[in-house]
């Protein structure tokens, strides 16, 4: 049910080839989601991109540092099943759109007061061979389960891994109160 919407993210990789519109973000600016639902604070020098694939509620990129987000979610209402199963079949539907993909075990986590799972996933883009890293975040939220996804190319990824671990952290249900 879910992995057309993931596997959509992947093709947004076209960003690291094709111009995008972008809505250039101030230093600690928010964007909101396509639903009005959530919200994410972006670091400085990234920007909001209007393209939108699929059930991508929040697509942001830092182009200077080939760094780029997509933030996905469910009605908490809608979420059957446990959390850490929803979670690995997430992990497992993105390393299905690589070759020679290779994942960490799920890291558990808190992230703003909400139970997380993050995993570390690399491998190869079917369509077009761009050899990519992921962060995968699932955040179980009052109203909503989300998936971000950081990711940027391989060779990025150690340089960019610590900030991929901090967006998360700026991720808010409009309304809801910050931790």
């Amino acid at each position: 049910m879910f992995s057309s919407r993931l596997l959509s993210f992947p093709m947004v990789c076209l960003l690291l080839i094709f111009p995008a519109a972008v809505k250039a973000a101030d230093n600690g600016a928010t964007v909101k989601s396509v639903d009005g639902e959530l919200q994410l604070l972006l670091p400085e020098g990234w920007e909001s991109n209007d393209i939108h694939s699929g059930e991508t509620q929040i697509l942001a990129s830092n182009r200077a540092k080939h760094e780029f987000v997509s933030v996905i979610s469910i009605a908490a209402a809608d979420f059957a099943g446990t959390f850490a199963e929803y979670a690995a079949s997430r992990q497992r539907a993105v390393k299905a759109s690589l070759v020679d993909a290779k994942a960490s075990d799920g890291k558990t986590v808190q992230i703003n007061g909400h139970p997380a799972i993050q995993y570390e996933i690399h491998g190869t883009l079917l369509k077009g061979g761009i050899k990519i890293g992921y962060l995968l975040s699932i955040l179980q939220m009052p109203k909503h389960i989300v998936q971000m996804a950081a990711w940027t190319t391989e060779s990025h990824f150690a340089l960019n891994a610590a900030e991929f671990a901090r967006l998360p952290q700026g991720l808010t249900e409009v309304g809801a109160p910050v931790h």
